[in-house]
């Protein structure tokens, strides 16, 4: 399948037109194998016109787990977090038309350890919808 230029598989969608207003967790977790070796990249593109106001806050986390279950959820990082996008409140606003990468981020070889399974999670306010998946570079 062809998303946005780049050919993905089902397996690799992450999310396909969500909608940023919804908080949480995206749709779908995907299994990436562990240890990727710097060759897996998690591509997020405007759907629709995507919004951040300046007077708002909003993150584009990446979330691990060790099974296909948002029980077995674990931080990448102890204590600590992995933004794909972080804005607060003290940045300028963020408008992204449709269609257009918002960000990407290649997973380092060791940051998933045991951890499998990825998914992306959302917090802030914000307009638009996006579309989430992995591609492999080969």
């Amino acid at each position: 399948m062809k998303k946005h230029g780049f050919l993905t598989d089902e397996s690799l969608i992450i999310a396909d037109e969500y909608d940023v207003s919804t908080a949480g967790s995206l749709p779908n977790m995907i299994n990436v194998g562990g240890n990727t070796n710097g060759k897996v990249n998690i591509k997020v593109f405007a759907s629709t016109d995507f919004a951040v106001a300046s007077s708002s806050s909003y993150n584009i986390e990446l979330e691990c787990f060790t099974a296909d279950t948002e029980g077995s959820a674990t931080s990448p990082i102890t204590n600590g977090h992995v933004y794909l996008l972080h804005k607060t409140t003290a940045d300028g606003a963020i408008a992204v038309d449709e269609g257009n990468l918002i960000t990407e981020f290649v997973i380092p070889p060791d940051l998933l350890g045991a951890n499998n399974w990825i998914n992306i999670k959302t917090l802030g306010s914000a307009t638009g919808k996006i579309d989430v998946f992995a591609s492999i570079l080969i």
